[in-house]
């Protein structure tokens, strides 16, 4: 990492009995290297000097950017981190479209059809009327496959997706999943009090405006939702899908045919134009039932079901009244949204999500310096060390395992910035109407996707494109991807000190290396597959320990009446968990290796170090959205993201002076990794 500048001078810990903020550095004599900056006042502006960072440093740390941010109507949820990137990447990204010189024309094109809403307008609902009325032709139900496939925006029923063998992670493999409800999850469809209830009447009313602007009988809505409760009743909840080795159901066509005769499969591969030897069913009670249901339907009520999908999907490439409709629901009602965003705004992240590769070719070359990708790699290597030094502290692993948790550590493959190569989209082409080009780029990716199926996976793909904010581990890839798009301030930057990059960015890479020995992740080896590679006694250990961090969070209320789900959030938590002690031990490495540091906002060290990590994370949402998040998200809200893990750092206690007892630093605590 290049070189900083030491400021001498001893931080003033503050007892944590009293309410007062950590006390910054001895002033000095104004110098280039001391002066106050912009990054001094960034720090200082969020941090709410009223409250004890042993109390709850989420407010400590974020209370005055909470305080002075208002939440924008057109967002249920902003953020001092993802959303300051993002926005700022929003505007690198238009720019490339808006003048796509270099790019290709293909993006520029795609975009323009996108925000100009007079075509939209003048087009009207020609093509969508062309596809319902192919929907309206259905004469059965064999007939459904193939329409499916010609409709590749649409995914009713259930889902169908390509990925790697979970025991053979080489080779590509069919996969089929529960779906076809238009709510978050299945518990929307079962209300137990009157605020559920009410909700989905709502949804229902909606069901039927969408269905009356496509010159349908709004009635059919009463249709759309009996069938979404059958498929609703028979499907996994979220915390159950967490399950992965109840995820891994191998089985030949004439299995799938016993297990499901009502599904016409024979119509559906060949409609795939796919050779069939092993599908993985992932959610195998769903299919019997989706079987049963297909069979007692009447098909004019699928009809509609099969209409509702295809205007929901559609909405936002269709005239103003489906997509203000559609939003009016998701947006407002179930979300807390009073805004839509501009056009442009929602515009950009559709181009981003149709030709990902080809916007961030020109997105590297633009906003992404070379030197950062060598800076973040070395970064993950000091993260990758400090799990590896850590492995010797955990007394519930015993050394076989240990070693072998080591083996897949160093297996792990890095992928930071952007790919080698870049998908070229040989065939898409891009015409002057969004909702075709958006029919387009599904039936490109659909025959991408099936041209793999029995082929040998290609590792060097990402599963995310190079301007997104976020970041992922893959367990059948063994691979952790860092996309440009996060390795952009207040995460990552080259002008910050170490500390800082070390508790934003290095968290999220230490999140990500934990996420392989998570509770789902520790169950796929070095090469990706699942596979049994623990003793059975040090799972159970683990089990034990996972345990008491799937307890904590199940006793935290959100909202009173609604509480988060420990089981869903599990496998985010223990990475967080691993992600701030990671974070913590490389930092005390570099600094015990020599490295130079210098403070910021008057802390320094391991005190700026947890401020960065959980500025990062400072947040407002809708109480709507909380909600909804609490139901179906498997990561926390970012209150509980930082105060929940630091509670159990011993590095933080000693970094604040937090006396056992505080809220901050409880009497028991948890430890995974």
């Amino acid at each position: 990492m290049h070189d900083r500048l030491r400021l001498v001078g001893l931080l003033a810990l503050v007892a944590c009995g009293a309410k007062a903020p950590v006390s910054p550095a001895p002033e000095q004599a104004a110098t280039p290297e001391n002066a106050p900056s912009a990054i001094d006042a960034a720090i200082t502006a969020a941090i709410d000097p009223s409250v004890s960072p042993c109390d709850d440093f989420y407010q400590y740390a974020c209370g005055g950017w909470i305080a002075n941010t208002p939440l924008p109507p057109d967002r249920p949820i902003v953020g001092r981190g993802f959303t300051s990137i993002s926005d700022r990447n929003q505007e690198i990204v238009r720019d490339i479209l808006e003048h796509a010189e270099g790019a290709d024309a293909r993006l520029g094109s795609y975009y323009q059809t996108c925000v100009n809403t007079d075509a939209v307008e003048a087009k009207g609902t020609a093509s969508l009327q062309a596809d319902l009325d192919r929907i309206a032709a259905l004469k059965d139900v064999a007939a459904i496959p193939a329409l499916m496939v010609s409709l590749p925006m649409i995914n009713p029923f259930f889902g169908g997706f390509v990925e790697a063998d979970f025991k053979n992670p080489e080779v590509n493999q069919f996969q089929l999943a529960q779906g076809g409800i238009g709510l978050p999850s299945r518990d929307y469809y079962f209300p137990e009090d009157d605020a559920g209830r009410e909700l989905l009447a709502a949804y229902e009313a909606h069901v039927g405006r969408m269905l009356g602007l496509a010159g349908l009988d709004p009635a059919g809505a009463a249709k759309v939702l009996a069938i979404e409760t059958a498929l609703a009743k028979a499907s996994k909840s979220p915390a159950e899908l967490r399950d992965i080795e109840a995820m891994y159901h191998p089985m030949t066509k004439a299995e799938l045919k016993r297990l499901a005769p009502g599904v016409p499969w024979d119509a559906l591969f060949t409609a795939l134009g796919i050779e069939v030897k092993a599908v993985n069913v992932t959610t195998p009670d769903f299919f019997p039932a989706l079987g049963d249901l297909l069979k007692r339907s009447k098909i004019a009520d699928l009809k509609v079901y099969l209409a509702w999908n295809l205007v929901n999907e559609a909405a936002p490439y269709l005239p103003k009244a489906f997509d203000d409709e559609s939003f009016a629901f998701y947006g407002t009602r179930l979300s807390g949204q009073a805004e839509q965003q501009p056009r442009w705004k929602r515009c950009v992240g559709r181009t981003d999500r149709a030709l990902g590769d080809l916007l961030g070719e020109a997105y590297v070359a633009q906003a992404f310096p070379g030197e950062s990708k060598d800076k973040a790699l070395k970064m993950v290597g000091d993260l990758q060390h400090a799990f590896e030094e850590g492995l010797p502290e955990l007394a519930w692993m015993d050394a076989p395992t240990r070693t072998l948790a080591k083996a897949k550590l160093d297996a792990i493959v890095n992928k930071i910035g952007y790919p080698d190569t870049w998908e070229s989209y040989e065939g898409l082409q891009v015409g002057d109407d969004i909702y075709a080009n958006q029919m387009a780029v599904a039936h490109w990716g659909q025959d991408d996707a099936l041209a793999k199926v029995g082929k040998p996976v290609d590792k060097t793909e990402w599963g995310m494109s190079v301007p997104t904010v976020n970041a992922y581990y893959n367990p059948l890839f063994n691979e952790i991807v860092f996309p440009a798009g996060i390795l952009q301030p207040p995460f990552f930057s080259a002008d910050f000190p170490t500390a800082m990059n070390y508790g934003a960015m290095g968290m999220v890479i230490g999140h990500e290396i934990t996420h392989g020995f998570d509770d789902e992740g520790r169950k796929f080896g070095p090469s990706g597959k699942l596979e049994v590679w623990w003793d059975d006694a040090v799972s159970e250990r683990f089990e034990q320990r996972a345990q008491c961090i799937a307890d904590t969070y199940d006793a935290i209320e959100v909202h009173p009446g609604t509480k988060l789900n420990g089981e869903l959030t599990l496998g985010e938590n223990i990475a967080d968990f691993g992600g701030v002690k990671l974070a913590s031990r490389a930092y005390a490495d570099w600094q015990a290796a020599g490295g130079s540091d210098f403070a910021a906002g008057g802390f320094e060290g391991s005190q700026l170090l947890f401020l960065a990590f959980a500025q990062s994370w400072c947040s407002k949402a809708t109480p709507e959205v909380e909600d909804q998040r609490a139901k179906v998200d498997p990561h926390a809200p970012p209150k509980f993201r930082v105060n929940v893990p630091l509670s159990s750092t011993p590095a933080f206690w000693e970094a604040f002076s937090c006396a056992e007892g505080t809220p901050m630093h409880p009497a028991s605590t948890c430890e995974v990794w």
